[in-house]
């Protein structure tokens, strides 16, 4: 689960296997969950600012 508060709309793209987008709205307390199937490090990044915000490290 990720938790989210932005000032802007934008797209939040979890680069994972699979993939997962979400739209973020300016607002805040978004909670979006997703699962990741292949372990490894995934970046989590505003697509529309092309700015990576988090990056997780998911293992098995």
């Amino acid at each position: 689960m990720l938790q989210v508060t932005s000032d802007d709309a934008d797209q939040l793209h979890v680069h994972s296997i699979p993939e997962h987008t979400f739209s973020i709205e300016p607002r805040p307390d978004q909670t979006f969950e997703f699962t990741v199937d292949v372990p490894g490090q995934v970046d989590i990044e505003l697509h529309d600012l092309n700015r990576t915000v988090v990056t997780i490290q998911v293992r098995p």
